[in-house]
């Protein structure tokens, strides 16, 4: 079973031990298509169970933060599309479904499209990511770049968490799938 976990906790500080300093293609989708190069992501619910509290976000497309969004009822790349349509142009909608991550689980997650950049000019996006492995668990901590009111400010805020499994995978923009 594949969760997906986010820590919305903003911390101030510094970690002073940086195991990884540029995000990789292996630890993001960097996409900048179209003059976008912003941090979200694109959770897609394949069969949905309103029971699931995962599942709380879905109805067609909703975008509650700056960060996320939600696909439910899409179980195959013509219904993630279709619903995709009405928010974004068709070569946009092509360089996401390239980057599809099928997983087609027991909670029906199907799929995960990250849109992400990696850009020191660009808004909202990750300057930094500490990944500290011992063992079995997993402390992450990322590092953003944003525009508050025309002001640009790096190095805050940090989203600080930890995680312990067994397998576990960080994508850059704060998921832990495992």
């Amino acid at each position: 079973m594949i969760l997906i976990t986010l820590f919305q906790t903003l911390l101030t500080g510094n970690n002073s031990e940086v195991v990884v300093n540029e995000l990789t293609k292996e630890e993001a989708v960097r996409l900048a298509i179209e003059g976008e190069n912003q941090l979200s992501s694109i959770v897609v619910f394949g069969r949905l169970d309103p029971t699931k509290e995962i599942h709380d976000q879905c109805g067609g497309i909703n975008s509650n933060d700056h960060y996320y969004s939600y696909i439910c009822d899409a179980t195959t790349s013509t219904d993630i599309t279709n619903k995709l349509k009405p928010y974004f142009t068709q070569r946009y909608m092509d360089e996401m479904i390239e980057q599809f991550n099928i997983h087609n689980d027991q909670e029906g997650v199907l799929v995960e499209l990250f849109d992400g950049g990696y850009n020191s000019k660009s808004e909202d996006s990750i300057q930094d990511v500490t990944i500290q492995q011992n063992g079995s668990t997993a402390k992450v901590k990322i590092q953003f770049h944003y525009e508050l009111d025309g002001v640009i400010i790096d190095g805050s805020p940090i989203l600080d968490f930890e995680h312990t499994s067994q397998g576990w995978r960080v994508a850059s923009n704060g998921l832990i799938f495992w």
